[in-house]
């Protein structure tokens, strides 16, 4: 079908609003949440727990971020981020008893990195990026040397836009 030149523009205008309309609109912004699920097995190999000898070479007091107490500390080697990825962190955690002390390694991670925070006294919260919208938590007892807790998060909800 032909249109007269003077119509087309309001043909336009008409095809556009009505494609604009049926497009989905955005959810709630308070709606949006972080997503966990049970951990994913492919990621293991890239989350190393070593427990370390008494004799290890403990960082320099500059280097080490202590707890709220100030009787544990973990100290952070993180990567270059000059230098191309994948990236490497590792973090050793010294905890009670005194002389205990473990390395901490995640490998091939984003560079949005690792952040670690001491819970309490012997609680540390891990979070490790793999990239823009997937991390793994994890929440590690100093004392044990164990995992308590540990799931995958995704905030690809996040990512969108919200209303």
């Amino acid at each position: 079908m032909i249109f007269p030149s003077n119509i087309r523009p309001l043909l336009c205008l008409l095809l556009g609003i009505c494609l604009a309309s049926s497009a989905q609109t955005p959810g709630k912004c308070e709606e949006q949440v972080v997503r966990y699920a049970p951990f994913d097995a492919q990621f293991a190999k890239q989350i190393l727990l070593t427990p370390l000898e008494k004799s290890y070479r403990e960082p320099a007091k500059s280097e080490k971020q202590f707890s709220v107490q100030g009787t544990v500390w973990f100290a952070v080697t993180g990567p270059d981020y000059m230098k191309p990825g994948p990236w490497n962190t590792s973090i050793v955690i010294n905890a009670h008893p005194a002389g205990k002390a473990f390395r901490l390694e995640a490998l091939n991670h984003a560079n949005s990195g690792v952040a670690v925070h001491w819970i309490n006294e012997k609680l540390l919260f891990v979070q490790i990026w793999w990239g823009r919208i997937s991390s793994t938590d994890l929440v590690f007892n100093a004392e044990t040397g164990t995992f308590l807790y540990k799931e995958m998060a995704s905030y690809v909800e996040l990512m969108g836009p919200c209303n």
